[in-house]
Order: structure tokens, then C-alpha cells, then sequence
């Protein structure tokens, strides 16, 4: 029996895993953040998690886990009350679809431009399809939506080997990526003034979206590979 309670003891904890949050305080988040391996995406259809961020209900202004968690710093939460929480490499994904005037609204916002929450968004504003809409729209094609779940599942089945994997560029992939370099910087004092914490970023950005294409290439053989240029 004091074998068995041991062993009982000795039990981690298994919380059921979490992929998308949505109206969730940046303390939530962070819990949510800690409970799922450091790993968490908020998509939803409105911009609610702006006004949480800025104090809807503290009051205060809150964005440092929003800010660590773009550029994978640790986390470390220490309250009284409740245990502590340590998230050695977040990667926090954020998906919103909002109105134009959540964007008016929030770019007025000085702490978030202050301290470069704005900058660390890609931002898509498509031109409006009212007066050229159809009534009944084609589905998506079976076989394209079956290979995308296909994809999603398979990706989500890497499996999860704690350390970090370096994604390396070939030869030709590394030069273009050092010419786009070169070409932004130079901008940042110039036309690009007016938004230089934006394209400041925009390099790294890109550098995101090459890894994750990668990704979807190779999947589990993706670190093994070099990035190619066509990437």
C-alpha cells in the first residue's frame, strides 16, 4: 500500500491539452501558456484580448507576455497564492480578425506603440467584396480540405523532443536572405521612417514564415534539411 501511494505521489499531473484560447487575461494566458508545454494560440473574430491587454479589467496595462512570447524569452510568474510558473521557450500564435476601427483604436494606444506590441503583428486589411458578394459560393474541394486536416494532424504528431531545433538556411537561401536584409535597413531612415519599429521587425517576420513553409515541407524531417532558396 506505501508502495502504491508513493507511486501515486510520485504521478504528474495531466491536464487536458489545450490549443486555442480567446477572451483570456494575459494571467490566464500565461497559465495556459505553462500547462500546455509553453504553447498556446489565441484566434478568435473580434479584438477583445486588445482591451484585456490594456487594462480592461487591472486597470494597468499588461503586454509582457505577449512580448516575451514573440521573441521565445523565459517566463518566470511568481505569486503569492498560487504556485510558481516557468515557461523556459513560449511561442504564443495570435490570430485575430477585427474591424478596422480595433485597429484605429489600438494604434492610439502609446504604451502598445511605446513598447513595440504593435510592431510584432502582420497586418492584412483586403479591399471590402460588399456590392460584388454571390449569394451561394463553391464548397471547399474534398480532396483539398482532407490534405489540409492531413497536414494539421501530421504536424501536430511531431513529436515533442523538449530542445530546441535549429532550422539552417543553404547557401543560396542565406544570401537572399542577407540581400532583403540589406535592402530594409537602409529604408529604416528613410521612406520606412514612420513605421521603422514595424519594418524593423519585417525581416525576422519573413524568416518566420520561410520556417514555417519549411516545416510544412519536410514536416519531421525539417530540421535535417537546409532551407532552400525557393522557400
Amino acid at each position: 500500500a506505501l508502495e502504491a501511494q508513493k507511486e501515486l505521489t510520485e504521478l504528474k499531473e495531466v491536464k487536458q491539452l489545450r490549443l486555442i484560447a480567446d477572451d483570456a487575461s494575459p494571467e490566464a494566458l500565461t497559465s495556459l501558456l505553462f500547462q500546455n508545454d509553453g504553447k498556446m494560440s489565441v484566434i478568435s473574430a473580434e479584438g477583445g484580448i486588445f482591451g484585456i491587454a490594456a487594462g480592461r479589467y487591472s486597470e494597468k496595462t499588461n503586454i509582457d507576455i505577449f512580448l516575451k512570447a514573440y521573441s521565445g524569452d523565459p517566463i518566470q510568474v511568481d505569486r503569492k497564492g498560487r504556485a510558481s510558473e516557468f515557461i523556459a521557450h513560449p511561442a504564443l500564435t495570435m490570430l485575430l480578425f477585427v474591424q478596422p476601427s480595433v485597429i484605429q483604436e489600438i494604434m492610439g494606444n502609446s504604451e502598445f506603440q511605446g513598447r513595440g506590441f504593435l510592431s510584432r503583428f502582420l497586418y492584412s486589411i483586403p479591399v471590402s467584396r460588399i456590392g460584388s458578394r454571390s449569394y451561394e459560393t463553391k464548397d471547399i474541394p474534398e480532396p483539398a480540405r482532407k490534405k489540409y486536416n492531413d497536414l494539421i494532424y501530421s504536424l501536430l504528431g511531431i513529436p515533442d523532443v523538449v530542445e530546441n531545433r535549429e532550422i539552417r538556411f543553404s547557401g543560396e537561401a542565406h544570401n537572399m536572405s542577407r540581400i532583403f536584409f540589406d535592402e530594409i535597413e537602409h529604408r529604416l531612415i528613410d521612406d520606412l521612417e514612420d513605421i521603422d519599429t514595424w519594418a524593423g521587425k519585417f525581416h525576422g517576420q519573413v524568416m518566420r514564415i520561410a520556417g514555417v513553409l519549411h516545416c510544412i515541407k519536410h514536416e519531421l524531417g525539417a530540421y535535417n534539411v537546409l532551407v532552400e532558396d525557393d522557400t
